[in-house]
């Protein structure tokens, strides 16, 4: 019988060493100190702000993007301006064509009437 009383305290102690090492392990745990919890918390909150402030840079990127001209508007603009350059010029064409016309016609009513005011004085 002390055979097995020898053998239940060793197993006893086996047992209190494993439950012993599996306490020591469970109390180096920072969570059950409530560090890691708080580390973690904290961690969870400043992630919320930043989250909240890239949504916000983002809602404004949206807004700005919508306002802004793009490259094709900036094309689009540039077509458009030479098409106009294009048609002050044809413009300016007519117009000085007009006006040589407006000289020659104002000179052939300038001879009309001195023909017209020499008849009309001789008679």
């Amino acid at each position: 019988m002390s055979e097995s009383w020898l053998e239940l305290a060793i197993i006893g102690f086996i047992i209190c060493g494993i439950a012993f090492a599996i306490y020591r392990t469970g109390a180096a745990n920072p969570e059950t100190t409530g560090a890691l919890g708080a580390r973690f918390g904290t961690l969870e909150n400043e992630f919320v702000q930043v989250k909240g402030k890239v949504d916000h840079i983002e809602r404004q990127m949206v807004g700005l993007e919508g306002s802004t001209a793009k490259t094709a508007d900036f094309k689009r603009l540039e077509h458009d301006v030479s098409e106009l350059r294009e048609d002050v010029v044809s413009l300016q064409q007519a117009v000085a064509a007009m006006g040589a016309d407006t000289a020659h016609s104002r000179r052939q009513i300038d001879r009309l009437y001195d023909f017209i005011v020499e008849k009309g004085m001789s008679k």
